[in-house]
């Protein structure tokens, strides 16, 4: 008995000798090694920023270095700025708009909003639009905005068009407020009436009818009480056409106050606001603004599109993506169709400091994973994809 039971020791002990080396066989594997690109230094990082090229300037601008060829907004189209002054030709330093009320004196309206593409986007796929805040400019532009915004929600398919509004308005200068712009629980609706030429009044075609946006609810309290939730509804108004109203078109308003310009954001709040957004995305259009829609919005934009090609497809690929700089690129590609997007160096070191912590949850993650799903057959141990 005393030699069966020894030799039944042996042969389990052996066995639990295969089984770890198998385990260990099929452990995880060192992951990549750290890009280059994640530890630039700040100086490096401030020169490469200094260095990235500008939008396509405007040919026969009188002042080539603060006018470009920018994707713009005008009669329910995007097109170049070149293709509107070629369709609408004016001397901006003659003609233009009146400072006070943004009312327009022998100029066309248009509204400076662009289409962006995200990282990898194929071609003439833009789910993105970086946009001023007409919160910022007189009610003419205010009802441009509504009208870029209810156009877009028209040829939605994907869900209920996302507004992400980045600035940080300031109390008591009139020409910055966000109740001006935004019903709230207070206000509950706001009225837009379309542009009009400043002597005689009389509004410009093609616009016509107005603009009208309700408010519908609001988020319970956030752990960041800076950022907030408001659920508004847009109608259009025309009293040529039955019926007088059509709509509503459901939108979803993301706020956050505490972000200022030109500056970088504490990253749990940029992650947390991202987080919110995307509870809400379907595919649908996202329309970022800031006060100029340059900086922070290209900011949120770059950061969220990182989130997405890493932590949530658990993939390092993007990081690899480039020879060198992948965010030196996406800016530069964000720049062909609004050319001062990401207009700060401290953003653009923000960017970096955000990819790094990219990495970070990407690379723990992934071996999280592989170490749960060491040993187990193919169909056990892995997570469901995520969009």
């Amino acid at each position: 008995m005393a030699r069966d039971s020894t030799l039944s020791m042996a042969l389990s002990f052996t066995f639990f000798a295969i089984c770890l080396l198998q385990v260990q066989a099929t452990g995880v594997e060192p992951g990549p090694s750290k890009p280059a690109f994640l530890s630039l230094s700040p100086e490096k990082l401030r020169e490469a920023h200094s260095k990235l090229k500008l939008g396509a300037t405007l040919d026969g601008a009188k002042f080539a270095e603060v006018e470009f060829n920018d994707d713009i907004y005008w009669d329910g189209k995007f097109g170049s700025t070149s293709s509107f002054r070629k369709e609408y030709p004016f001397d901006i330093w003659v003609d233009g708009v009146d400072d006070e009320e943004n009312e327009y004196n022998n100029a066309h309206p248009n509204f400076h909003a662009s289409r962006l593409p995200g990282i990898g986007s194929s071609k003439d796929i833009y789910p993105y639009i970086a946009s001023i805040s007409p919160a910022k400019y007189g009610r003419s532009q205010k009802f441009m905005y509504w009208d870029m915004v209810w156009n877009q929600a028209e040829k939605e398919k994907n869900g209920d068009i996302i507004l992400v509004d980045l600035a940080q308005y300031v109390q008591g200068l009139a020409a910055e407020k966000q109740e001006d712009l935004i019903p709230s629980v207070t206000t509950k609706s706001l009225r837009f009436t379309p542009p009009e030429q400043m002597e005689t009044k009389q509004t410009i075609p093609p616009y016509r009818g107005t603009y009208s946006v309700h408010y519908k609810g609001s988020n319970a309290k956030w752990a960041h009480s800076d950022i907030e939730y408001r659920q508004i509804s847009l109608e259009y108004h025309d009293d040529s056409k039955k019926p007088a109203g059509t709509g509503p078109h459901n939108l979803h308003y993301f706020h956050i106050s505490s972000w200022k310009d030109r500056q970088a954001i504490d990253p749990e709040k940029l992650q947390f606001l991202i987080d919110e957004v995307d509870k809400k995305f379907k595919g649908q259009t996202i329309i970022v603004n800031c006060l100029l829609g340059f900086g922070r919005t290209g900011s949120f934009i770059e950061a969220r599109e990182m989130y997405r090609e890493t932590v949530k497809a658990k993939s390092t690929k993007w990081f690899f993506s480039s020879s060198g700089d992948p965010i030196e690129e996406y800016t530069a590609t964000l720049r062909k169709r609004r050319a001062l997007m990401i207009d700060s160096s401290s953003q653009y070191e923000f960017l970096h400091t955000w990819a790094a912590r990219m990495w970070t949850m990407t690379t723990e993650g992934n071996t999280k994973t592989a170490a749960g799903s060491a040993g187990n057959p193919p169909s056990q141990g892995r997570r469901p994809p995520t969009s």
